[in-house]
This record gives C-alpha cells, sequence and structure tokens, in this order.
C-alpha cells in the first residue's frame, strides 16, 4: 500500500473515531483506545497478515534501536531521549514480541542498546525490569541449545549484563548487582571474540569497586591498556571518571582530577553530551576535595546546564545539588534556599528518596544557620524517621538532631549523646566509601563540638552565634560534601 492510501485509510478511521489524533513534540500521531486494539489485533489474528505484521514491527523496532543508540551517544541527545520516551510502548511490544516469537537474542539486543536511555533519563529502576525479562527469556531459550553463541548474541549478552549490573547498582540493589557482576565475568571470560575479552578487563577494576575492594591500581592500568588504540570512547569515559573515584578514596585529589581530564577529552571524542556533563561533575568533586571551591563551582555550573539542556533532570539536580552544598557552607542563604526549594520539588516530581532527602538535609543546615531550629528539627527529624531515607541521609540527619539538642537542651547532654551512637552504629554499613569517610568526618566533629560544649567554651546562655560557629566547624577541614550530595 502506498503512502497516500494509508494516509487516507487513517483519515478514515478517525473520522470514525477509531484512531485519535495525538500532537506531541516529534509531530502528529494516532493511538487506539485498548477496546479499539484488542478487536483489531484479534481481526489481524484471524487473517494471513499476522505473521508479516509482526515482522513489521519487530524490523521497525530493531532498526529503530540500533539508530537511538547511536543517537543516544552523540549530540542529539535530548531528541533521542523524547523519542524512545515516546515509542515506549511500541518498543515494548516488540521486545516481547521477539521473546514470544523466539526471537529472543534480538529482544535481548534492543533492550541493551536502549540501556544507556535509562541512565541519561535517571530511570534506572525502572529500566532493570525491560533487560532482566529479556535476559531471562534469552537463557530460557539457551537452555534448549548446545550450539556455539554467535558474535551479536555474545555483544547482545554482554551490554545487556552490564547495564543490568550498573542500572541495579544505581538503584541501590546491590546484591542483584554483584549477582550479575559474576555472570557478567563468565559471559566475557568464555567468549569467542578477542574484543569482548579485552574489554571484560576493562570491567574488572570497575566492578572490584563496586564490591568494596582496595589497592586496585594495576588493574586501572592493565584496563587502560586494554583501549589503547580503539574508538572504543564510551569505556574509556566510565574507565577514567571511575579511576578518578578510586584517587579520590585514595586521598589523590590531583590524581583525580587527571583521570576526570581524560574522561572529559573522551566525551568530547565522542560528541556526548551527557558523557562530558557527567565527567565535569565527578571533575568538579576531585577539585571541591583539594579545596578548590571556585573550580568546583565552575565546573558543576557546567555540567547542570548540560544536564538541563538534554533533558537528564535526575543528573541536572545532582549537579545543583552539589552547588546547594556549597551555598549553605558559604552562607550565602538566598543562592541556598532557591536552589534547594528546585532540587526538592523535582525529587517530589520524580519520587526519588535519595534526592529527596539529600535536599532536605541540607535545607535543615540552612535553618540551622538561620537561627530557626524548629524548622531545622522538622526537617531533619523527617529524614532520620524516613524508611526510605538512605543510610548516609539519615546519619546526616542524626548528626543534625543530636546538634540541635545540644543547642536547645544543653542541660540534657544524653540525648545528643544518644544520637551520636545510633549514627556511629549506621556508620560502618554505608556502602560507599567516600560517603563512609564524609560521615566518619563529621561524627568526629560533632563529638568535638559537643566535648567543646560540655566544657562551656562553645555555648551561654544567650549565645545567639553558637549555631553559626558549629557550621562553620562542620564545613570546615576535610570535605564532607559526600555525606550531603
Amino acid at each position: 500500500m502506498d503512502a497516500a492510501r494509508v494516509l487516507a485509510t487513517i483519515e478514515r478511521l478517525v473520522d470514525k473515531s477509531l484512531l485519535v489524533p495525538v500532537s506531541t513534540p516529534f509531530g502528529s500521531r494516532v493511538r487506539m483506545l485498548e477496546t479499539v486494539r484488542e478487536y483489531a489485533l484479534a481481526r489481524l489474528r484471524e487473517s494471513s497478515l499476522a505473521p508479516y505484521a509482526e515482522q513489521r514491527l519487530m524490523s521497525w523496532a530493531s532498526d529503530f534501536a540500533r539508530e537511538a543508540a547511536a543517537g543516544l551517544a552523540s549530540g542529539d541527545q535530548r531528541w533521542w531521549t523524547g523519542r524512545i520516551t515516546e515509542e515506549a510502548a511500541n518498543i515494548k511490544a516488540a521486545s516481547e514480541l521477539m521473546a514470544l516469537r523466539s526471537r529472543t537474542a534480538q529482544s535481548l539486543l534492543l533492550e541493551a542498546r536502549l540501556g544507556y536511555y535509562w541512565f541519561i533519563s535517571g530511570r534506572e529502576a525502572e529500566g532493570i525490569e525491560p533487560l532482566r525479562r529479556a535476559l531471562h527469556a534469552y537463557d530460557t531459550a539457551e537452555a534448549e541449545t548446545t550450539a556455539p553463541q554467535a558474535t551479536e548474541k555474545e555483544w547482545a549478552l554482554f551490554y545487556a549484563i552490564a547495564w543490568l549490573v550498573w542500572l541495579s547498582h544505581e538503584s541501590g540493589q546491590h546484591v542483584e548487582a554483584a549477582d550479575y557482576i559474576r555472570r557478567h565475568e563468565e559471559v566475557w571470560r568464555n567468549s569467542n571474540s578477542h574484543l569482548l575479552q579485552a574489554l571484560g578487563h576493562c570491567y574488572v577494576p570497575l566492578y572490584a569497586m563496586l564490591n568494596g575492594e582496595n589497592d586496585l591500581e594495576h588493574e586501572f592500568v592493565a584496563a587502560e591498556a586494554a583501549l589503547t588504540d580503539t574508538d572504543l570512547n564510551w569505556e574509556r569515559i566510565v574507565l577514567h571518571t571511575k579511576w578518578s573515584t578510586y584517587c579520590l578514596r585514595q586521598g589523590d585529589d590531583e590524581a583525580a582530577r587527571k583521570h576526570t581530564a581524560e574522561a572529559v577529552a573522551a566525551s568530547h571524542a565522542a560528541d556526548d553530551s551527557f558523557a562530558r556533563a557527567w565527567s565535569l561533575t565527578l571533575a568538579g568533586d576531585a577539585d571541591e576535595t583539594g579545596g578548590l571551591h571556585d573550580s568546583a563551582r565552575r565546573l558543576w555550573t557546567e555540567a547542570a546546564s548540560a544536564f538541563d539542556s538534554i533533558g537528564a533532570r535526575t543528573r541536572w539536580a545532582y549537579a545543583a545539588l552539589r552547588i546547594g552544598f556549597l551555598d549553605v557552607a558559604a552562607g550565602d542563604h538566598p543562592a541556598a534556599e532557591r536552589r534547594l526549594a528546585e532540587v526538592r520539588r523535582l525529587a517530589t516530581e520524580l519520587s526519588a528518596d535519595d534526592l529527596h532527602a539529600a535536599a532536605t538535609n541540607l535545607t535543615a543546615m540552612q535553618a540551622l544557620q538561620d537561627e530557626r531550629h524548629g524548622d531545622a528539627e522538622t526537617s531533619f527529624r523527617g529524614v532520620w524517621e524516613a524508611s526510605a531515607s538512605p543510610s548516609d541521609r539519615r546519619a546526616v540527619a542524626g548528626l543534625g538532631l543530636a546538634l540541635l539538642s545540644m543547642l536547645d537542651q544543653p542541660d540534657r547532654p544524653d540525648d545528643a549523646q544518644t544520637y551520636l551512637e545510633q549514627v556511629r552504629a549506621l556508620q560502618p554499613r554505608l556502602l560507599e566509601p567516600l560517603a563512609q569517610r564524609a560521615v566518619a568526618a563529621l561524627i568526629d566533629k560533632a563529638t568535638a563540638i559537643l566535648d567543646t560544649a560540655g566544657a562551656n567554651r562553645f555555648t551561654s546562655p544567650g549565645d545567639h552565634d553558637a549555631a553559626a560557629r558549629i557550621l562553620e566547624n562542620l564545613f570546615d577541614g576535610p570535605t564532607v560534601r559526600a555525606a550531603f550530595c
């Protein structure tokens, strides 16, 4: 059927209310009511055209995913992120149909190609299910064959599991991530592809970091060597950003800055705006750790602008949160209030528990600076008592409650000590080493403050500057940013 006849047929169906026209940023589309869709599917299955229609849908989805994967790693990220979101229902239908028609490798490859989409859009938890579903269908089908895997199958399996590791880790599903790490290692070590084996070595230090291992310099060097003379810029970006974080954990902020510079260069080579913004965020982390606060602000501001330009709202929020941390530490109340309010609104809209808790803690710190102790206590207590609050955010809130108790009830030091002991119990359970170190530093600072207060050197009746001095003490010296953002 030519295009003119297709359009004429669609117009007749719209006139009869069997199709509903919808305007989108990408043009006009049509959709069906559920009852009409079920009726149309039933009629299609009764006809001889069903196999042809199914093949057209699956071919379209495979081609779309291939183009989308290339588009997501280009300067057109915002456009492609929107297009994938718009086609989500059709992609899901095609992927499930592939699995149903024993094209499980094709379904797995489709979902693997869209893994970056879930990361860019900040919807990591949502992206796990389609990948997990496709992997389960693939495993079920492969259990019935003894034939060696084709190259395309190996690539599909390699990247699908790699994205499951990453998305699970980013979503806080660390047990699941560890299981996928073991599976991923089996895949690349048993691969028939020398390139996949080389790529697999690049993931060794990354996964070791996720598992909390130390002394990984040799593994990072080996991974860098595996990427020499390749154009695998994404893997190079991931390697150097993780290497930077590793250096920060080792207390080497200068080396961390070197590796973020490598990541930024690779993102420019790939023309990947999201990866550049992500690399800039970590470059800011390295500068802030080294006490270069103005440089960190500049880098985080540039990263936030880039995230905003491609619609990566969650990533924008974490960059803005970092700038808000500097605002609070510097006592810039108007800027902090404006920025944190934006982050809280987005966190509520996205139901992002970690983001909401982090922004609330900084808001409470600002209230403490402003001598609004009641507001500070309400905010800290909301995070402390919320079951959805991550442990590092609860630790900060508990320390805030301890300090408030010392300020408002100096005659009851046991209350402050109780909060402090509860936070001490939380600290070893934190999985992220930088957050664990930051919380430990906050505990030491809070303990010193409480000891000082007990000696009547920090507070006295009518001392209205005590809170300001306490916060100045908290933010002074080695960075505690990782506990807040």
